[in-house]
Formats: structure tokens, C-alpha cells, sequence
């Protein structure tokens, strides 16, 4: 059974993240997951906007679903059972990476499996993201700031010709 624990390390904050030996991210990008000396119990390293860009890369959108409005690209990230609750369903319904190695590896695959398990995927709302830790301000280009998922989502979808 894969475990999907993974959380903010509680000592540096996010993007700093912190899982078990036996968490499935080990499994999905073992180059990136890296050994934490000294950690009793032995705990794993890795970075959370890696983890952040699979869930998305493995989770689908409705368009009906208006509450995406409330929720902006460069202000909101995944919650964590949000992110493991994406992982564990793409993965039990047969997501696997062929080579693993990183999390670049492992978001290809994601979005080529993704294509032809859309009907599996989990579905995102605006109660799966919570506000990023404080951040220095944005600058003044900043565009994504101000861009929500749902408009971000039309966007790609207007540009693929496979929707």
C-alpha cells in the first residue's frame, strides 16, 4: 500500500517538504527526494512546488464549476490533502511513472496520462487551495498575480486540440 503523508518541513516552511521512506513520492521521483542526514526517524526531503505541479498535472477543472474564480495563480497553492488526495486517485486508478527519476519525468507523464484518463481525474475547487505562506511582494509585471485558475485553465484549454 503507498503511503501519501508528505507535509511543509516544520523547521525551514515550505517549499521545504518533508516525507517518510515508505511515502509513493519516493517511488514517482526518486532522484528528487533526497535523504535527510541526521533525521530520526530517517525522513526525505523534497521540494513542494515539484509536488504542487504533478497534483495539478494529474487533476481536471470544470468549467461550470465558477468557484476557481476566487482563486489566483501567484497567491494560492494546493492544500496538501488536496495534493495527496489527486496523487492517490490517479495513482490507484493505474498512474505510474514508466522510468522513474524526477519530477520533471514524473509531471510528462502525468500529462500524457492525463490525456486519455481525464474521466479519472479528480476534479479541482476552490476548497482544495489555501493562500501561500507570506511572500515578498509581487512586482509591478507580476501578471499572474492576478490571473485565476479558472481563466488560466480556459486559456490552455483554448490553445489544445485535444479538449
Amino acid at each position: 500500500m503507498l503511503a501519501f503523508r508528505a507535509y511543509d518541513d516544520p523547521q525551514r516552511g515550505a517549499p521545504y517538504s518533508l516525507c517518510s521512506h515508505d511515502d509513493s513520492i519516493r517511488l514517482i521521483a526518486p532522484n528528487d527526494v533526497l535523504p535527510v542526514p541526521g533525521s530520526v526517524p530517517p525522513s526525505l526531503s523534497f521540494n513542494r512546488h515539484d509536488y504542487f505541479w504533478l497534483a495539478l498535472s494529474l487533476a481536471i477543472t470544470d468549467d461550470r464549476d465558477q468557484s476557481l474564480e476566487t482563486v489566483f495563480v501567484g497567491t494560492h497553492t494546493l492544500s496538501w490533502p488536496a495534493m495527496h488526495a489527486i496523487l492517490q486517485t490517479a495513482v490507484s486508478a493505474g498512474f505510474c511513472v514508466p522510468v522513474p527519476s524526477d519530477f520533471s519525468n514524473a509531471v510528462k507523464a502525468a500529462l500524457v496520462w492525463g490525456l486519455t484518463h481525464r474521466h479519472v481525474l479528480r476534479r479541482l475547487s476552490a476548497a482544495d487551495f489555501e493562500l501561500l505562506p507570506p511572500l515578498p511582494p509581487a512586482t509591478a509585471n507580476s501578471w499572474w498575480v492576478q490571473t485565476t485558475f479558472a481563466a488560466w485553465q480556459k486559456t490552455l484549454c483554448s490553445r489544445c486540440v485535444i479538449c
